[in-house]
């Protein structure tokens, strides 16, 4: 497949040896399912090497690899669980990810010394060519190093610095899973004066989904209300890319 190509673009190696990584502090929030243990444990261990302090909520039962780091455990939707994750007054970024995610070794670190060189305040990493991904828009770009861009996803992976933490935060709950706030926040961002992008420099994988084990027509519905609320004409409205930086054009 054509999408896969990009799996073999040098850009992710070369931005690494032009951007220095950058000290951080913050948190990684994530609810976690027994299925995905073995990808959050790399997850926390990423997270504790870039910095952050991973703040973990059980779906189900604690899993004994994950109890260091897991607050909670019983059901409960997304975005009510993230909240309760996330402290009060968190220093420096909050990082919000999926359970089924999988990232390479200093994928944090590096995405958040991307964006802090290149001033993003909410940043997503880009999608793989072989991940799950909503739209190609979030999907890695060949030869692109990061894109400032009208759009992030709420999931599977981002992260707001300070500014975007007290601009955008708490999530709202009454979306459950968190289907559409995405589009809420696209609507918001110019008006907070935030700057936000994709670092396709650093990519993930999103794994094929598992059975459902929420709504998702309920959720469908979620955010269809939410492109309402935006104000968007349709889905595809807020997907703009306002510049792209290569590697050439990193400090």
């Amino acid at each position: 497949m054509l999408r896969l190509a990009v799996d073999a673009d040098p850009t992710p190696r070369r931005v690494a040896r032009r951007i220095p990584t950058h000290a951080i502090s913050g948190v990684l929030c994530c609810v976690y399912r027994a299925a995905h243990v073995e990808h959050v444990v790399a997850l926390a261990g990423d997270a504790e090497a870039a910095g952050l302090a991973p703040r973990l909520w059980a779906l189900e039962a604690i899993a004994p690899a994950l109890d260091r780091w897991t607050v909670g455990c019983g059901p409960g939707p997304r975005q009510a669980l993230l909240n309760r994750l996330t402290p009060a007054a968190p220093d420096g970024w909050v990082v919000f990810t999926d359970d089924d995610v999988v990232v390479g070794d200093g994928a944090l670190l590096r995405l958040l010394s991307v964006a802090s060189e290149i001033g993003l305040d909410v940043v997503q990493p880009a999608h793989a060519g072989a991940s799950r991904a909503s739209t190609p828009f979030v999907r890695a770009r060949f030869g692109v190093a990061a894109r400032r861009t009208g759009f992030v996803e709420i999931g599977p992976l981002i992260a707001l610095g300070p500014a975007a933490r007290s601009a955008l935060l708490p999530l709202d709950e009454s979306l459950g899973m968190g289907w559409g706030q995405d589009y809420l926040w696209a609507h918001a961002f110019a008006g907070n004066g935030l700057t936000v992008g994709i670092v396709d420099a650093v990519r993930i994988r999103h794994l094929a989904p598992s059975v459902p084990t929420y709504d998702r027509a309920k959720e469908t519905r979620h955010l269809e209300a939410c492109l309402v609320r935006a104000g968007y004409r349709d889905f595809e409205e807020p997907l703009v890319t306002y510049s792209t930086w290569r590697v050439r054009d990193l400090p």
